[in-house]
């Protein structure tokens, strides 16, 4: 388990405020869930009596209490894989466990993925599942982009397209126009 302290942008991030955050890194999944159990009841007590205290301090001073914001992040599981050798990969109570095959000499072909989503959102919110819509779904496989557009969003149909922001990163998209969501 790793503790790390770090400054984090407010939620307006134009009025150039900032608040402390600890960060807590787990190394398994299992880690994460048994200190989340224990936190969390603790962070809700804490809630309950940071919100009488705004209540309380609101009445007698006509004061309006800053919002203290108490977060959870859901964190991306890192796993340690090594590019072009070959993995027997089991899965135990402390975790995922790969072990390296000394049997297979030939590489394993590599394939790389990356994708982005964006949505629709209040100005100066994180997007809210509740009611923003995904506006687009970007991926790429090996080099070859495809792209999802929810017309419910954007106005007409686009079409394939070529974004290439450097000459080292050629990206040709396919196109796919959907109804909705």
């Amino acid at each position: 388990m790793i503790l790390t302290t770090f400054l984090f942008w407010q939620k307006n991030h134009l009025s150039g405020l900032q608040k402390s955050y600890l960060k807590i890194s787990f190394d398994t999944v299992q880690q994460l869930m048994l200190v989340r159990n224990d936190l969390l009841p603790v962070v809700q007590h804490n809630q309950e009596k940071i919100d009488t205290a705004k209540a309380y301090e609101s009445i007698l001073t006509e004061k309006r209490y800053q919002d203290t914001c108490l977060c959870e992040h859901e964190l991306s599981l890192v796993v340690d894989l090594r590019c072009g050798q070959w993995d027997d990969v089991s899965v135990s109570s402390t975790g995922v466990i790969l072990e390296k095959r000394t049997d297979l000499l030939q590489h394993a072909e590599v394939h790389v993925c990356a994708f982005d989503i964006e949505t629709t959102k209040l100005p100066l919110k994180l997007p809210d599942t509740e009611i923003d819509l995904i506006m687009m779904i970007s991926y790429m496989v090996d080099g070859q982009g495809y792209l999802i557009i929810n017309r419910e969003c954007v106005w007409e149909d686009i079409e394939d397209l070529e974004y290439t922001p450097k000459p080292e990163f050629e990206g040709y998209f396919k196109v796919k126009n959907v109804k909705y969501e």
